[in-house]
């Protein structure tokens, strides 16, 4: 993780900021409450506004209540998701889009969080 981003929720699932996310995950709940959720889109069309690092917690603590989360850069110009988990960038989105490679080969399972 030394060139990724810190994902706060992991490394301190008690501070403060990780309860924020929390937050912010309950919000999201309540907001489809009635609606089956599937999928959680974060964009802006400025850079540096928080994107990347928001969506890693919202991911990390979804996976922490025990649901199935899949994160999704699609960011193809200048990715950043594979830094913060120590993956590498080869076999992304757009070799999926001209099928250079299954989605298998493009899903990594990072870690099953035990918390």
């Amino acid at each position: 993780m030394a060139d990724g981003y810190k994902i706060i929720t992991e490394i301190d699932p008690h501070s403060i900021v990780s309860e924020q996310y929390r937050k912010l995950r309950t919000s999201i709940d309540f907001s489809s409450f009635n609606k089956d959720l599937k999928v959680i889109n974060l964009t802006s069309t400025v850079p540096k506004e928080g994107k990347t690092i928001t969506a890693l917690n919202v991911a990390m603590v979804y996976a922490q209540s025990k649901q199935k989360t899949l994160i999704i850069d699609l960011d193809l110009r200048k990715p950043k998701i594979h830094r913060s988990f120590s993956i590498s960038n080869q076999g992304g989105v757009s070799d999926y889009i001209i099928n250079e490679h299954s989605i298998k080969n493009n899903i990594h399972k990072v870690n099953e969080c035990q918390k």
